[in-house]
């Protein structure tokens, strides 16, 4: 399980010692803190929103980037589509639509053995997109992933 750690306004001393190492060391423990990041600053490894004065905005800002990073990268496949027929696992195809409103994406079925772009089928017939169509989707909260049923699956080993 990860933590995410965020410091509020007051939250970086504590009787005059400055504690934001600590909470650095406890993102960077939870396993959520930044690649480049510094536990002693000042590229804190945690949520480090105690300096920011409009604490409202940087508080939402950091909830909505948060709910990005968990969002799920695996799905289950129904057994059966909304009309009532069964769902044929070569007739899936993802869509991902960015939340900066760019356009609709086909995200492509990848069956490599090492899968970075794209999406596969795990041992128990979920979908699972691969690491950094994850990792795109997981940091785009806005943006929208839709299992389409019915069509032969696009396979491109990626993004097309």
């Amino acid at each position: 399980m990860r933590s995410f750690i965020i410091g509020s306004p007051g939250s970086d001393t504590v009787n005059g010692m400055d504690v934001r190492p600590w909470l650095s060391k406890a993102a960077a423990l939870g396993g959520t803190a930044p690649s480049g990041c510094s536990i002693n600053g000042p590229d804190f490894c945690h949520i480090d929103l105690s300096q920011d004065a409009d604490f409202k905005s940087a508080l939402n800002a950091a909830l909505a980037r948060i709910l990005g990073l968990i969002t799920a990268c695996t799905f289950d496949v129904p057994a059966r589509g909304t009309n009532g027929e069964t769902v044929n696992p070569n007739e899936i195809n993802v869509l991902y639509t960015p939340g900066d409103g760019s356009g609709e994406q086909l995200i492509g079925r990848n069956d490599a053995a090492v899968c970075e772009d794209g999406w596969q089928y795990d041992a128990d017939g979920r979908i699972v997109l691969c690491s950094n169509t994850c990792f795109v989707a997981q940091n785009d909260p806005q943006g929208k992933l839709e299992l389409l049923f019915g069509c032969d699956s696009v396979d491109t080993g990626g993004v097309r």
